[in-house]
């Protein structure tokens, strides 16, 4: 009887062992299958050429043929090698690098472009698996949810487009800040580590904004993840749990101004009064 029971007993915990096996290895798997996916599903765009603004702003743009035009890069906006010919209302240093860096490895080999945007869209589609795993509680539920961020249709586009990569890099770098925020706030204040990957998290949500405005309106982001972190250590609610969350976010505000300042330093403009729907025609209508 005792052996009986005994050889039950362990049933329980030799299936629970192997689930955990089994887990253990569907994780290391999952972005393995994400990379496998997503190369397969944008693999035709391989034979793509250039089309629309990948004319201008890639085959006639000598501002990325050669590195001596890396100063003007830097100091003006996305479209100044069209001269007079534009309204300067974007300034993305980091993408017109990339651009740069792009044309000094392949020149204009199209496919060479095309397949740095499948790999762009590979590593956004990875890092938002492992923010998944991180969230939710399902392995299976994160999966899914990188799985369909890769191949929705809503991102043909910006992968199949090569002057689109810009979103692709953007996301990267602000994914990647906000896991490396994720791991700040994990750590204990007693590790020595903190302070490197905080800044280090900072590094990448400076470099997203400067790859694209567009990264701005994200900001909250970081500031919900603390809070969600946050939530259930203080015993003073609600508020004071908020205050907690801002106390360490607010150092991820210092690039989103010094990305504006220079922005407006640039284009000697926010970019926006020129346009169509000025801040002046938002803020009457809010």
């Amino acid at each position: 009887m005792k052996s009986g029971s005994k050889w039950h007993s362990s049933v329980p915990y030799q299936l629970q062992r192997s689930r955990s096996w089994n887990r253990a290895i569907v994780r290391k798997l999952l972005p393995i299958a994400m990379c496998v996916i997503s190369l397969a599903t944008y693999s035709d765009t391989l034979r793509f050429g250039f089309v629309y603004d990948d004319n201008s702003q890639i085959v006639a743009n000598p501002q990325i043929k050669s590195w001596r035009f890396l100063p003007q890069i830097i100091s003006t906006d996305v479209w100044s090698q069209k001269r007079e010919e534009h309204i300067a209302t974007y300034y993305r240093p980091l993408f017109s690098i990339w651009l740069l860096v792009l044309h000094s490895l392949a020149g204009l080999t199209a496919w060479f472009w095309h397949l740095s945007n499948i790999i762009l869209n590979t590593l956004v589609s990875c890092l938002v698996l492992r923010i998944g795993l991180i969230f939710l509680d399902s392995i299976e539920a994160a999966g899914f949810a990188s799985l369909l961020f890769s191949v929705h249709p809503i991102h043909v586009e910006t992968v199949s487009w090569v002057s689109a990569a810009d979103e692709l890099i953007y996301s990267a770098f602000f994914l990647s800040s906000l896991l490396a925020f994720i791991r700040y706030l994990d750590l204990p204040d007693e590790d020595r580590s903190k302070r490197f990957v905080l800044a280090f998290g900072l590094a990448l949500w400076t470099a997203a904004l400067f790859s694209k405005e567009t990264a701005v309106a994200l900001s909250p982001a970081f500031l919900l993840c603390a809070f969600t972190k946050t939530k259930g250590d203080s015993s003073r609610g609600w508020n004071q749990e908020i205050r907690t969350a801002i106390r360490r976010t607010y150092l991820f505000l210092l690039p989103v101004i010094a990305y504006l300042g220079s922005r407006a330093w640039v284009l000697h403009r926010f970019g926006t009064e020129l346009g169509r729907h000025t801040w002046i025609f938002a803020a009457t209508r809010l």
